[in-house]
């Protein structure tokens, strides 16, 4: 069973709350890391969750805490790094790159 992070698990949570948006999430993140190695597909799921973490609004203490922490576990500073990496390890395969420039683009 793969273990999640607190940022992972708090941004499941609210996608299973949200309902019907949650689910043409999971269709379109499935869709968009299908047949993906799997240092890739984590990569996908890091550069949505980073994009939603870091557009959040801290409008209080509390909350601010929890956005930062979340963008640390994700590692959301080494993000450009670990994606131009990977960007050289699968610059033939263009289904990657593009399901990269993909990631960038869910809300």
């Amino acid at each position: 069973m793969q273990r999640r992070t607190r940022a992972q698990a708090t941004l499941l949570l609210s996608l299973i709350v949200a309902g019907p948006a949650a689910a043409d999430h999971r269709s379109t993140m499935e869709a968009l890391t299908k047949d993906l190695p799997a240092d890739a597909k984590a990569l996908v799921y890091r550069i949505v969750d980073c994009n939603h973490w870091l557009g959040e609004e801290p409008y209080d203490a509390e909350r601010r805490k929890e956005i930062e922490r979340a963008i640390a576990e994700l590692g959301c500073s080494r993000l450009d790094r670990d994606e131009a990496a990977l960007r050289q390890r699968y610059a033939n395969r263009q289904r990657v790159i593009e399901a990269f420039d993909r990631a960038h683009k869910v809300e």
